[in-house]
């Protein structure tokens, strides 16, 4: 694709030895990460830049992104160790 090669001719020469069904799931893999080309090439052009900063500055906006997810977080916490405490006696008591 990036080389010049129209998508239909790239998918063609690739996937030609595939059956129809992976041909067809290969095919809107592919498209789909190309509709979305744009969005990718920026999330790891900033991917790079964050892997790039002092890891300070990564713990720090770390913390400010996660701040505002901290109760939702707290809370998820404790609905799962709830869970976990309902289900472990039952599985234990089945095991047993």
């Amino acid at each position: 694709m990036r080389s010049g090669a129209t998508f239909a001719a790239a998918r063609d020469r690739h996937l030609g030895s595939l059956d129809q069904r992976d041909r067809r799931f290969a095919y809107e893999l592919a498209a789909g990460v190309l509709r979305r080309q744009a969005a990718l090439d920026r999330t790891l052009e900033l991917a790079g830049h964050i892997a790039s900063l002092s890891p300070d500055s990564v713990q720090a906006i770390k913390r400010l992104m996660v701040e505002g997810y901290l109760d939702n977080v707290i809370a998820a916490r404790r609905r799962e160790e709830a869970a976990f405490a309902e289900l472990l006696p039952r599985l234990a008591g089945e095991a047993g």
